[in-house]
């Protein structure tokens, strides 16, 4: 190999090696779809972090509450939870609300909402008021042949599944709202979202209160039990804790003896403490005569 080859290599190795180092392949984003029919991706602590993000002084418990709802409720009737959990950020200004519809009712979506004569429908609970929402949008995206899998609680449903269709967000214009502009604002929280864009504006992390209050029932943690308790209190053996004994139960642990001279049987109450019976559980009214009490 000639010299000016040899040159026209190593510039060719290097300009290729700054190429490649300087290069990553895009990672394509995943998109939220805006169909009402379809799977949600987003998991429940990204819409909490994306609500937290536009609305950073909310009641963090009650958002994180919301978020588990939107996508229980949400899969449990097919409805794209991504969509509906933006379209409450809409409707309620991220919990602001200022309008009709005030935080006490458990509105999330304007349901009933048109005037201070009709202020909108009002939920028990937070939870019902999310599955009224699916509800609605399951109404409008599914013909009247498509049940509820469950129980009615929207009390608009029935009048909208019989005269209203609707596949995506865009045909929500004019139907759910008035404004003509609907579901293009819908339409880019969904792109806000999908993007991620709102995570550098919000670094706050999901407090622990908030994950153990977003479900009714108590959410069970994991414990950790060192070895040496597990060998000190094996599976078959009962483990009695701070066991208090009345007096009464005391009094009626009779020792039953014989006595050697009339050979008849004569009671003695015995004095038990506490002590005793707890280091003697099996001491009851047949055994005390076969132990020995101090």
């Amino acid at each position: 190999m000639s010299f000016l080859n040899r040159v026209l290599a190593t510039v060719l190795f290097f300009a290729v090696s700054a190429f490649f180092s300087c290069w990553s392949p895009k990672i394509e984003q995943q998109k939220c779809s805006r169909l009402i029919l379809a799977q949600g991706i987003k998991s429940w602590n990204e819409l909490y972090g994306f609500f937290m993000a536009n609305n950073p002084n909310a009641d963090s418990q009650k958002v994180a509450r919301l978020a588990k709802y939107y996508i229980e409720e949400s899969l449990a009737e097919g409805i794209n939870s991504d969509v509906a959990f933006v379209q409450m950020c809409h409707e309620t200004g991220f919990l602001r609300y200022g309008n009709l519809v005030t935080a006490d009712m458990n509105n999330f979506c304007g349901l009933g909402s048109m005037d201070t004569e009709h202020r909108g429908e009002r939920f028990e609970t937070e939870q019902l008021g999310v599955r009224a929402h699916i509800q609605h949008l399951q109404a409008y995206a599914t013909t009247e042949d498509v049940s509820l899998n469950r129980p009615l609680v929207d009390p608009r449903y029935n009048w909208v599944h019989k005269t209203k269709f609707v596949e995506d967000i865009f045909g929500l214009t004019g139907n759910w709202a008035t404004d003509p502009e609907y579901a293009h604002k819908l339409d880019a929280f969904l792109t806000k979202l999908e993007s991620d864009a709102w995570k550098h504006e919000s670094q706050k992390e999901i407090p622990e209160e908030s994950v153990a209050e977003i479900a009714d029932e108590p959410i069970l943690t994991k414990i950790e039990i060192p070895e040496e308790n597990v060998a000190e209190n094996p599976p078959d053996k009962a483990v009695f804790t701070e066991i208090a004994f009345p007096e009464e139960v005391i009094e009626e642990n009779v020792i039953k003896k014989t006595s050697p001279k009339e050979n008849e049987f004569y009671e003695e109450i015995a004095t038990i403490s506490e002590e005793e019976v707890f280091k003697n559980p099996q001491i009851n009214k047949r055994s005390l005569n076969e132990v020995k009490i101090d």
